[in-house]
């Protein structure tokens, strides 16, 4: 497993006052559901130097810019929805288990790869408009912000059901 995971392992917890992270324990599986149809599918973006944060962990830097993403409803660690990510040159980074609730998307135990011993439950938010999906944080909690410039940077178009 790569240390970006996206479900099983990904960033996260509860933030304090003093800005450190608590990791989450485990995910609540009936937060939410399985991803609509229309969202299930492949889609792919490309970063650009320009949307990694300052001091860009490695896992951005020494990988491609394209990025592809499938969103499906099984295949999950454990089983259930998953959210697997796959760089260009890297191939597949990791596979995260999620619940879907509304138009928004709860990660489960997502890795951060700035801090190997820590999973974490983030939230995001999406807009589907015809093929092109983009995604808004509305919780990520890992200092390194991999997943967060990975899906929230660029627009996706969907390539595959």
């Amino acid at each position: 497993m790569c240390a970006f995971a996206v479900v099983v392992t990904a960033c996260g917890g509860t933030q304090t006052s003093q800005g450190t992270a608590t990791p989450s324990t485990s995910p609540s599986p009936s937060a939410g559901g399985l991803a609509p149809p229309d969202l299930v599918g492949t889609y792919a973006t490309t970063l650009k130097t320009s949307d990694y944060p300052p001091s860009p962990h490695p896992e951005l830097v020494d990988s491609s810019s394209d990025w592809t993403i499938t969103i499906s409803n099984s295949g999950a660690p454990g089983g259930g929805p998953a959210l697997t990510i796959r760089n260009g040159k890297k191939g597949p980074l990791d596979t995260i288990s999620f619940s879907a609730q509304g138009k928004e998307l709860l990660l489960h135990r997502v890795a951060c790869p700035s801090n190997e011993n820590a999973s974490y439950e983030e939230m995001y938010s999406y807009q589907l408009t015809g093929s092109m999906l983009t995604f808004s944080t509305i919780r990520d909690q890992c200092s390194d912000h991999v997943l967060q410039t990975i899906l929230t940077s660029e627009p996706w178009n969907k390539t595959g059901s």
